[in-house]
C-alpha cells in the first residue's frame, strides 16, 4: 500500500512481533517474534538492566513483567512456573509469587515487523 524504506529479510514483512518500550528501550531495543512466542511460551532476557519475562498464552495474546533475577521455568495452561517448580498467579497488571512477592507489568504491544524495523532499525530480534 505504500513504500518500506528498508527491509530486513529475517522475517516477512507483516510477521508480527513483540516490542517492550521500557526505559532504555531506545539503546538496546528487542522484536520478539510472535510465531516465536506461540511455540515457546516464555522468553527471558534484558533491556538496560531491567530483567524481563515475556508469556504468551495459546490464543498468543502476548503480556511482559519484570523478573528481577529470578528465572521461570515454563508457561503451560495458565501455570507459570518458576525455576525451584513454584507456581506463579500472573494478573493483567502483575505476576504475584507463592511467598506474596509481585513483579509488576512492562509496556510492551505487537507490531508488524517492517514497521517496527523502519522505526527502530538496529534491532536484536528473536525469531
Amino acid at each position: 500500500m505504500f513504500p518500506v524504506p528498508e527491509m530486513d529479510g529475517r522475517l516477512k514483512k507483516k510477521d508480527e512481533v513483540f516490542v517492550l518500550k521500557i526505559d532504555g528501550y531506545k539503546g538496546d531495543p528487542i522484536a520478539i517474534s510472535i510465531d516465536y512466542l506461540k511455540k515457546e511460551n516464555i522468553y527471558q532476557g534484558e533491556i538496560a538492566e531491567t530483567e524481563f519475562l515475556v508469556i504468551t498464552k495459546k490464543d498468543g495474546l502476548t503480556r511482559a513483567y519484570e523478573s528481577q533475577g529470578i528465572k521461570f521455568h515454563s508457561y503451560r495452561n495458565g501455570k507459570l512456573l518458576d525455576a525451584d517448580k513454584k507456581e506463579w498467579v500472573v494478573e493483567e497488571d502483575n505476576m504475584i509469587s507463592p511467598y506474596g512477592k509481585y513483579l509488576a507489568r512492562l509496556p510492551g504491544h505487537n507490531i508488524f515487523w517492517f514497521a517496527w524495523f523502519n522505526v527502530v532499525g538496529d534491532t536484536r530480534l528473536i525469531y
